[in-house]
């Protein structure tokens, strides 16, 4: 999974403002114990618009990962997740 975080920040001594990314990725395994947040995953996914499905190249790793996730998932969906 990937996440972003940024940050506007006006430097003090010319009041320039500075704009800052950091980006984390971890790998879907990170998930394997938290079925509500892998079920999540799946459901943004699916909902994609095409666009964004295009941009991203879904469609050549869509499967193994939707199929990975609702494994990880099930608990959730069945009704089991662990709280």
């Amino acid at each position: 999974t990937r996440c972003e975080r940024q940050t506007l920040r006006r430097l003090p001594s010319t009041g320039w403002i500075l704009f800052t990314i950091k980006t984390h990725v971890d790998p879907l395994s990170c998930l394997a114990d938290q079925p509500e947040a892998a079920a999540g995953l799946a459901a943004a996914v699916r909902d994609l618009p095409a666009g964004n499905r295009d941009y991203k190249n879904v469609e050549s790793y869509e499967a193994a990962m939707l199929s990975y996730l609702d494994r990880v998932a099930y608990p959730f969906y069945a009704g089991d997740a662990i709280c």
